[in-house]
Formats: structure tokens, sequence, C-alpha cells
């Protein structure tokens, strides 16, 4: 039951990486920043679960973007969070 979960929250947490992305294309700071909060709340419960995450972000002129995420070894980039 642990693994369905766990892999349901990697779901949502690649739900969450895509839509700050997604945000700060549209250039909709407040999106932007709420859907960051979802996804490093997901990799904070992640990594009680035992998983190893990497959730980089960094500001592009005040809106959030994340490269990649990863779990575990289970990673995946985005186009345009570079």
């Amino acid at each position: 039951m642990n693994n369905l979960y766990i892999e349901k929250l990697k779901v949502d947490l690649y739900r969450s990486a895509s839509n700050v992305n997604d945000y700060a294309e549209q250039k909709d700071n407040n999106r932007n920043h709420t859907n960051y909060g979802s996804a490093s709340t997901l990799a904070g419960i992640l990594i009680d679960f035992g998983c190893k995450v990497e959730l980089p972000v960094w500001s592009d002129n005040g809106y959030l973007k994340i490269p990649f995420i990863q779990v575990d070894d289970w990673k995946i980039e985005f186009h345009n969070g570079k």
C-alpha cells in the first residue's frame, strides 16, 4: 500500500512542479508561488517516507522555475525550467 501512495505522491509532485513552470511562463506570480509551496510540501512528505528528493528552484525575474525533480532514481527534467 505504501508503494502505491508514494507513486501517487510522485505524480502529484510532478503536477505541482510542472504548474510552477507553466505559471511562470504565463506570468502569474501568485499561482507560480502557490504551486511551488505545494511541490515543496509534497517533497517533504516523500522525504518523511524515506525517499531521497531533489527539488531545485531558481528565480527568473521574480518567477520561480524548477529545472527538474528527482525522487530516488526517478527523474524528470522540464525544458521550460531552464
